[in-house]
């Protein structure tokens, strides 16, 4: 399943900040078509990526720069399976973003923490914290307007876990809408094929 453009994006901004270190790991990953999880291609290399990044953490001083690298360390222990590093690290970012009142970057890594409750199979957390998140975003929609495909999307990927195939229908047409309207042929392509997963379960 390919990548949409932010999760592609992400991916170049990490491998470049790694290059421009003068290191190369494969800190690529793929998303699975039948169980819409995301999972490392290169897991050893991944995890040499993942011991880089926790030295330039420890080296960077109570930044914005450092809840981003957090959230993205976050996020790589998700693929590798290490869900309780994976939190730790959200919660991490989150606080960071908090006390710098980072409204976009605080509600991503919500988004993030919720989906390493979700990997985990810890649904009452991950439900909780997707209904939080659809509160916050209708309350700030004009701050946050930006990431309303991506909440919907993974609030679909959420139920698609859980086999609520009825709700995760819901929420991926929802992102299908908005997606149609930023005309992003593959973020269109990605929520059509978490569609199709999804109507291939309900039968």
């Amino acid at each position: 399943m390919l990548l949409s453009k932010k999760e592609s994006q992400d991916l170049m901004i990490i491998q470049d900040f790694l290059k421009s270190n003068n290191q190369d790991f494969d800190m690529s990953y793929i998303i699975d078509g039948q169980n819409l999880k995301a999972y490392s291609k290169n897991t050893n290399s991944m995890l040499l990526g993942i011991d880089y990044l926790e030295s330039e953490i420890s080296n960077n001083q109570f930044s914005l720069e450092k809840a981003k690298l957090l959230s993205k360390l976050g996020f790589y222990y998700k693929l590798i399976g290490d869900y309780n590093r994976s939190l730790e690290n959200q919660n991490r970012a989150i606080e960071i973003f908090k006390s710098f009142e980072n409204k976009k970057g605080l509600f991503v890594s919500k988004i993030s923490l919720a989906q390493a409750y979700e990997y985990k199979n810890d649904y009452v957390q991950s439900n909780k914290i997707f209904n939080n998140l659809l509160d916050e975003f209708n309350e700030n929609k004009s701050d946050l307007e930006i990431y309303e495909d991506f909440l919907y999307q993974h609030i679909g990927k959420n139920y698609f876990s859980q086999k609520d195939y009825d709700n995760a229908l819901i929420f991926f047409k929802k992102a299908l809408l908005v997606r149609k309207e930023k005309n992003d042929p593959e973020l269109i392509e990605s929520t059509n094929i978490a569609i199709e997963a999804t109507e291939r379960n309900k039968k």
